[in-house]
């Protein structure tokens, strides 16, 4: 859990910097918004780029995707340009390629479109064999994005200013984007929070608040979420000590993050805690019904090549 972002997954339907598509584009067939598209019209190739991206309302086609996205970014659409950067970076229906999807979403994001802004943040923190890593680049851009109100940057911005990457060192602004972020229900801001309450980082020690924030965290699908607040249950303390239901979070940690139940293993392994088979069972089915009755799907979903 390293790198402290929820990573975006293609079945879900995150749409780029902001929906242009209106009523009427939206309401028309495939072959309308082709002929549309062809006129050049670019909320009509915008559509048809993320109904082939996605396969709504038509097969799923990354390369037509990219087609559209294409012609809408050639029109200067901020739009398109995300797409088509997001594109490149991930292979998707055309030839894999950081460099041109970085600048890409560049362009985007000098015309104010936040993902992309927070896409090259990341892209600038994270580093490829591509692309360096740029404390500083990643800072400006991260706090464009998070100015611009983007919950994941103001989180990730809050771990430049604690960890000092890209700026000086500022505990009480980590704190602030952290619990910002977690107000707009980020879940890695609520994480974070957590994190300092739980070690006085900026914020009394409050293990109650801790168990506050990692609840929601927890709640909202957050591996890592989960796998702290099952440590909570496993020790006891804020919330009452409770083996199965630590195990069920773990569990659940475990379907969302591959290290995440093994984490959980080892917590309990270590404070010599084995469960018998009827309690595995019993955390077994808490996470079952928690699956089928919380089916939250991820508030935030983040770009990366």
């Amino acid at each position: 859990m390293s790198k402290y972002i929820i990573i975006f997954l293609l079945g879900l339907p995150l749409i780029g910097c902001k929906t242009k598509e209106s009523g009427d584009v939206t309401r028309m067939s495939i072959k309308q918004l082709e002929e549309s598209a062809a006129n050049g019209d670019g909320r009509a190739m915008l559509t048809l780029g993320y109904s082939y991206k996605f396969g709504h309302n038509a097969p799923q086609d990354f390369a037509k995707a990219a087609q559209y996205f294409q012609l809408a970014a050639a029109n200067g659409d901020p739009d398109g340009e995300f797409e088509i950067g997001i594109c490149y970076g991930l292979g998707q229906g055309v030839k894999k390629d950081r460099v041109k999807a970085l600048e890409w979403c560049c362009k985007a994001g000098d015309k104010n479109c936040v993902e992309a802004q927070r896409t090259v943040g990341i892209s600038y923190l994270w580093g490829y064999p591509e692309i360096p890593t740029d404390p500083g680049k990643a800072f400006m851009w991260l706090k464009r994005a998070a100015d611009g109100g983007d919950p994941p940057a103001i989180g990730t911005l809050g771990k430049c200013y604690l960890q000092g990457i890209g700026t000086p060192t500022n505990i009480t602004r980590a704190v602030e984007c952290f619990r910002k972020a977690a107000s707009l229900e980020y879940c890695q801001g609520a994480v974070e929070l957590a994190k300092c309450y739980v070690n006085g980082i900026g914020v009394e020690q409050d293990p109650g608040q801790a168990a506050k924030w990692l609840r929601m965290a927890a709640n909202g699908n957050s591996a890592e979420g989960e796998m702290l607040f099952g440590l909570l249950y496993a020790v006891g303390g804020p919330v009452e000590r409770d083996v199965i239901e630590a195990d069920k979070w773990f569990i659940l940690a475990g379907k969302h993050d591959v290290q995440g139940e093994n984490y959980g293993l080892r917590v309990l392994s270590d404070r010599g805690i084995v469960l018998n088979q009827e309690q595995k069972r019993e955390a077994e089915t808490r996470a079952d019904i928690f699956l089928m009755t919380n089916k939250i799907p991820a508030k935030y979903g983040i770009s990366v090549f």
